[in-house]
This record gives C-alpha cells, structure tokens and sequence, in this order.
C-alpha cells in the first residue's frame, strides 16, 4: 500500500558539498520542470538537511567497502515555491532543475537566470524519446 501526503508541496534539490557555503535558509530560488516546458517557479530555500545521505553507513552485516555511487554525496536542499503556484496536475518525485540565488557574486546571477530559462525552452524539444 502507498500512502500519498496530502500536504503543501515541497521541492527538494539535491547540490554539490561545495556548494553548501553560499546556500542560506532565505536565498531565493527557481525551479523548471521537465513537464512544464517555458515555465519557471520562484520559490525559496527554506531549510538545509543536516546530513548528507551518501555518507551515512547503512548497517548490514558485511564489512564496509570503499565504494561510492556517484552524485550521493550532495547535500539535501529543501525549496518552498510562491503560495500561487499550483503543481497539482505533476506527480511526486518528477524531475527538475533548480538555482540558488545567494548574495555572493549577485552580478552573475543574470546569467544562470538566462541559462535556466534557456533550459526550460529546449524542454519543448522532448529529445528523451
């Protein structure tokens, strides 16, 4: 049986660890859907996971190996889009791409605005047949 929260939606985004010295609760955020081609969601990010999935040891009974999958090691960013936005009509767990905006380097941010949005029109190609 699945059980489906019926809750205000939450984006999370996963980035970089080195990532994670200009990320602050408050920042502002944008989102793009694969599903939703030239549309772009403002948002915010609101919290920061304390623990970074990749590094945790699972317990199992065998002994620990040094091998790593690679992009688990990305630190958990939670992204909270506008009250008017509604994404009723996408499922869970649908892809995204999402940018921070911080204070550092803010000249430069008009330029990964442009590359988002850039991203979102190429989704209108659907090249992932």
């Amino acid at each position: 049986m699945v059980f489906i929260p019926d809750q205000k939606r939450q984006i999370v985004a996963q980035f970089r660890q080195n990532s994670l010295l200009r990320l602050a609760p408050g920042d502002d955020a944008e989102v793009v859907f694969n599903a939703l081609p030239g549309k772009v969601f403002s948002g915010k990010l609101a919290a920061i996971s304390p623990a970074v999935p990749g590094g945790a040891y699972q317990s199992t009974g065998t002994l620990q190996t040094l091998n790593t999958a690679p992009g688990s090691d990305g630190v958990i960013a939670t992204i909270e889009l506008d009250e008017h936005t509604d994404l009723s009509a996408l499922p869970d767990g649908i892809y995204a791409q999402v940018a921070v905006y911080s204070d550092h380097f803010s000249h430069v941010s008009v330029m990964r605005k442009v590359l988002l949005r850039m991203t979102s029109w190429v989704h209108y190609l659907y090249l992932d047949h």
